[in-house]
């Protein structure tokens, strides 16, 4: 019967055989390693072998137990009525994977397969582990810390030659927000989800209608919301409301914005001074004018009648009219007026042409025929000139 164990100075648990697979782990960097075995099946004599060692006899039923040492081992041993206890100890730090057995009279008894490695940190969900050197070997320390989000306690552990780290576990808890929390407010907006949000999650929550936009929602590590942007979806407040009562009117149309104003005066045919209307966060208009129906008083006819008046402006009746309306108006006219000239200038023209006429005949028949002309022939015999070749007269 061999037992063997293997420890070092600062140990927690010691690594017994047998073990499945006769293995064992040892932290990378571990010194002084000592794997100790009891060899109860009385021999002749046994002796140590494996990595970096020759067969080292450390027991001989002739002479006893022989210890002995080298620069990398050291080997003892007793013996109490039979029983041989003997011990291997590893004086360089342990650096690879090594294999190490017992054998007596020719025979492996036990043996031993050491896995050198580092150890390795907790790495769970939402563990943040820093170690104080890397690979993390024999008697590294590791501190725990719970990562953002998650809640827990700090924790510091050390590395043993086992490979393993003392103390316990960190416990981290995933912090999350229910998605019931004021997650509905004012009715602007409202984030219609069961369950829960983990911290550091964002959600976008359109806004309702009525309001304009959409928040963003993030779960802190606290567990609770915040909402961007403060102050959340701006009311629309709806421009009919302003016209709806008889004597508003404004240029403006559709929806406009929390804390935007437009221009509201009053109708025609009401009385009151104009303001400026701004939309509230309760989606109803503040600064609204005053408008009452103007009344007016009329004589006719040596009577004396009082005529009230009202105008609405409503979408089906009123007698406002609009610039549209204004400028067709116009333009028929225009276009009737051009038409009656258009029939009356031959109508004009004849009657004209006609009494010029007459009045041109009436004038040549009022005036004297032109007397007649005085025409004498004159006596060319009497009218004669001593001036002729032969005495007689040259008639002119």
């Amino acid at each position: 019967l061999v037992l063997l164990i293997v420890s070092s100075p600062g140990c927690l648990s010691a690594i017994q055989l047998p073990q499945p697979g006769n293995q064992a782990n040892v932290a990378t960097g571990t010194t002084n390693l000592t794997i100790t075995a009891t060899v109860t099946t009385s021999p002749s004599s046994c002796s140590w072998s494996g990595t970096g060692l020759t067969a080292i006899q450390f027991y001989s039923s002739l002479f006893g137990c022989a210890p002995s040492s080298t620069s990398s081992h050291s080997i003892t041993c007793t013996n109490s009525a039979g029983v041989i206890n003997t011990t291997l100890t590893y004086l360089t730090a342990m650096t690879s994977n090594s294999t190490v057995s017992v054998n007596c009279d020719s025979s492996v008894v036990t043996s031993l397969s050491m896995v050198v490695k580092a150890c390795q940190p907790n790495t769970s969900s939402g563990v943040s582990a820093t170690v104080s050197s890397s690979p993390c070997g024999f008697g590294c320390t590791v501190q725990y810390s719970c990562a953002s989000g998650y809640n827990g306690n700090d924790v510091t552990a050390t590395c043993q030659e086992d490979a393993t780290f003392d103390g316990i576990d960190p416990a981290c808890i995933q912090i999350t927000c229910a998605n019931s929390d004021h997650l509905c407010s004012n009715l602007q907006y409202c984030f219609n989800q069961t369950g829960s949000t983990n911290a550091g999650t964002t959600v976008t929550i359109p806004c309702n209608t009525g309001y304009s936009g959409s928040v963003s929602a993030t779960c802190g590590n606290d567990g609770s919301w915040t909402i961007t942007p403060q102050p959340p979806c701006p009311a629309l407040c709806p421009v009919s409301d302003i016209t709806s009562t008889p004597g508003r009117c404004t240029t403006a149309t559709g929806e406009i914005l929390q804390g935007q104003s437009v221009t509201v005066t009053c109708c025609i045919g009401y009385e009151g001074v104009s303001t400026t209307a701004i939309c509230t966060s309760d989606r109803s208009w503040s600064n609204l004018p005053t408008c009452t129906a103007d009344t007016t008083t009329t004589t006719r006819e040596g009577s004396v009648a009082s005529t009230t008046s009202t105008i609405q402006n409503s979408p089906t009746g009123g007698s406002s009219l609009s610039p549209g309306a204004i400028a067709g108006i116009v333009i028929g006219c225009l276009i009737a007026v051009a038409i009656i000239i258009f029939f009356l200038i031959p109508i004009c023209c004849a009657e004209i042409c006609c009494c010029a006429f007459t009045i041109l005949c009436l004038s040549w028949g009022k005036k004297k025929p032109y007397p007649e002309p005085d025409i004498t022939i004159p006596d060319l015999k009497k009218n004669t000139q001593p001036d002729g070749p032969n005495g007689e007269g040259v008639v002119p």
